[in-house]
């Protein structure tokens, strides 16, 4: 991803259908939840799928787990229109975005005075972010700036922006380190808001 043209190439890919799993819901006599969770139940699928996602080959193919991280951190923080469109897993680059001012009138959902809204992936007519206040979504949107921007840094190796970092930043970096340093909680004293 650092090496595309625009820094955003994830190589997305999407399924055409999702798996079925589907369970009667507990409440609502005619309503269906697809709850379809893939569960290992053997070492053996274990050890197959380590070998199929480990692989050079794969590497060469698919985006990493680092690097798909990376975008949806980016996407989250600066592309995403929370204005206009609902986080949903139901979007796909073949139906399109779900829509605000949809989700209001079919679920009678608000269309202004909140910033995020995320549809329930089992329960579609439920926005499970009705609860999160202004100040704390803006939060979010910086956490996710924040975290982006260290993973940049940790894959170039940039180290300007710090007053309080890893020894080794960089490339050197382990996936671990990374983490470890995207959820350290920020000293006391330094501000935040010049960070993001």
């Amino acid at each position: 991803w650092a090496n595309s043209k625009d820094g955003k190439n994830a190589g997305y890919q999407e399924l055409k259908t999702k798996p079925k799993s589907l369970i009667p819901h507990p409440t609502e006599p005619d309503f269906v939840v697809n709850a379809y969770f893939y569960r290992l139940n053997s070492e053996e699928t274990l050890q197959h799928l380590q070998r199929k996602f480990g692989s050079e080959y794969h590497q060469q193919k698919h985006p990493s787990v680092g690097t798909l991280l990376a975008a949806f951190f980016h996407y989250y923080a600066y592309e995403f229109d929370y204005k206009h469109h609902v986080v949903s897993l139901n979007a796909t680059m073949a139906h399109g975005k779900v829509e605000r001012e949809v989700k209001a009138e079919h679920d009678t959902w608000k269309v202004y005075g909140q910033g995020l809204s995320i549809e329930d992936p089992f329960e579609t007519f439920y926005d499970v972010a009705h609860v999160v206040k202004a100040s704390n979504f803006h939060r979010i949107r910086r956490e996710f700036a924040l975290a982006y921007t260290k993973m940049v840094d940790a894959a170039t190796g940039n180290n300007h922006h710090w007053s309080h970092m890893p020894q080794n930043i960089g490339p050197t970096m382990s996936g671990s380190e990374i983490l470890d340093w995207i959820c350290e909680p920020l000293p006391k004293d330094t501000d935040d808001s010049n960070t993001s």
